[in-house]
This record gives C-alpha cells, structure tokens and sequence, in this order.
C-alpha cells in the first residue's frame, strides 16, 4: 500500500510540475504579445498623427553608449561618409618590386628621380570621376 501511495505522490508531483512550466510559459508568451501589441498601437498612433515613431530611449542611450566605447570610430564624423561613391578594383603590386616606366634613363626602373605612382592613380594620370 505504502507503495502505491509513494507511485501516486511521485506521478501528482511531475504532473503539477510540468503543469507550472506550462503556466509559466503561457504567461511569458501573453506578455511578449502584450509587449508587441503596444509597441504596434504606439507606431500606428504616431503615424496617424503624421509624426515617425521613434525607438524608445533606451536605445538611444545604448546607441550614444556603443557608438564611443563598444566601437571605437563608429562615432566619427568621417567614419560613416557618404563621399565614396565608387571604386575601381586594381591589382596591388608588391612593395619590393620596382614599377616598369616607360622613359627611365637607364631603362631601369626606380632609379633615383622617377616618380612611383600614387595609389588610386590611373594608368592614362586623369582622375577616376564615377558616371
């Protein structure tokens, strides 16, 4: 007898244990619907009042956090710059190579007094202007 009282204590213990998690998981998933269903209602009023919604202040502040000490230069004024419009892929020649230029005194290339290209240069010497 005392045996099937412990079978009967043991499975009323796991059901009432699963039947928490249960609980507990349905409460967490009405607060994440709760939780979307006023950030849709908050975006809806402010764009029926013509004005943009704006993310809450905390992320802002985690924003001005991380923009100067999670990620150095992301704050800079020319980090993010939109003056590059396009660039032109070339191959880089290696350091110790001396450039082939046409005209060389000797007919060596680098010799003291030739001009070594400037990087972006094209090979005709006119700016890259993007269409």
């Amino acid at each position: 007898m005392q045996e099937m009282q412990r079978f009967v204590a043991g499975l009323l213990g796991a059901v009432v244990r699963v039947a928490g998690w249960l609980l507990m998981a349905v409460v967490a998933l009405a607060l994440l619907g709760l939780a979307l269903l006023l950030l849709a209602v908050g975006a809806v009023w402010a764009l029926l009042r013509g004005r943009r919604p704006e993310p809450p202040v905390f992320v802002a502040q985690f924003q001005r956090y991380a923009a100067g000490r999670m990620w150095p230069g992301a704050g800079r004024p020319g980090a993010g710059s939109a003056d590059v419009v396009d660039a032109e892929v070339r191959e880089v020649r290696d350091v110790h190579e001396a450039p082939e230029r046409a005209g060389a005194a000797d007919g060596a290339a680098g010799a003291a007094g030739a001009e070594t290209p400037r990087l972006g240069a094209r090979p005709d010497g006119q700016a890259h202007r993007p269409d």
